[in-house]
């Protein structure tokens, strides 16, 4: 029986050979990326557009429907075969890309969609969003004029970042 094992068995150098062919054609299937390896959340190269900021997108409460509203868009599958592309797969039915991205707490799966928003809205809702962390951290180090006059004042409160700052007797 043993005999026959060893007739079987192809050379070590041979299987050595298969084994580093097998390797090679793998490593010609994956993506080049800067460190070594790509992020699952990377967005393809060949689904990027000049212009456009992108994000993965969790399909959770109403969270896709405010996207949609302010401005961000599906990003539609061109005809690419994005199966290996994406980690795990696409697994939207439509032209959407989607890929699954935990379970629910009801138990479904939870879906990330990929979407696009121009970069022009983009900088705005930033800006937007900045000036009001700016505000609220103004008032938090007292930079805020307002804030330093109605504390000097002796004022308990003030309203205009929604702190309130309660002084001791």
């Amino acid at each position: 029986m043993a005999d026959e094992r060893k007739q079987t068995r192809q050379p070590r150098a041979n299987r050595v050979d298969e084994r580093s062919k097998k390797l090679a054609e793998k490593r010609k299937k994956r993506q080049k990326v800067e460190g070594g390896f790509r992020s699952k959340l990377a967005v393809p190269e060949f689904l990027k557009e000049d212009g456009y900021n992108f994000r993965w997108v969790n399909d959770l409460g109403n969270r896709i429907v405010d996207m949609l509203s302010r401005g961000w868009e599906y990003v539609e599958n061109t005809g690419h075969d994005i199966g290996e592309d994406l980690s795990g797969g696409n697994i939207d039915i439509g032209n959407r890309i989607g890929v699954y991205a935990g379970t629910k707490a009801n138990g479904q799966p939870l879906i990330m969609y990929l979407m696009k928003i121009e970069e022009e809205l983009y900088k705005e809702d930033f800006e937007a969003k900045q000036e009001r962390v700016d505000r609220i951290e103004d008032q938090i180090t007292g930079k805020n004029k307002s804030a330093r006059e109605a504390l000097a004042n002796g004022e308990k409160e003030y309203q205009d970042a929604k702190i309130s700052h309660k002084l001791s007797a």
